[in-house]
């Protein structure tokens, strides 16, 4: 029996170190690469990025498109509180609509920031 559980915890460390390892450098390879051009009126979500950061569109309500092509689930909130999307999981596109320039963040990552800017 103790043979069992010394080759169990061998498996669970050996599972952990190779986490601890691999995920970090898969976040890395992640961070570089290419970015994906965005359709008009939409903004993609890659490498913890809005791409573009800034989005030009003709005034009117206009619906915008997320698009998160990330492996982690990221927001769209506007800082002045227009719009929040919620948590837009990987592979998700979620819409929203805007009648004023607006600047927004992610909520999970803060340091993802974007403006949308409303012409005419």
């Amino acid at each position: 029996m103790r043979s069992v559980s010394k080759a169990l915890w061998f498996v669970v460390s050996l599972a952990f170190l190779a986490t601890a390892v691999f995920v970090p450098l898969r976040i890395r390879y992640r961070q570089n690469e290419p970015r994906p051009a965005p359709a008009p009126g939409a903004v993609v979500i890659a490498n913890y990025e809005f791409v573009p950061a800034r989005l030009a569109v003709e005034r009117g309500p206009v619906t915008i498109s997320f698009n998160n092509t990330d492996g982690a689930a990221h927001t769209a909130t506007a800082d002045d509180g227009s719009f929040d999307t919620g948590k837009i999981g990987p592979g998700q596109t979620l819409t929203v609509s805007v009648t004023k320039t607006v600047s927004f963040h992610c909520d999970i990552h803060r340091s993802m920031t974007a403006t949308i800017d409303v012409k005419g």
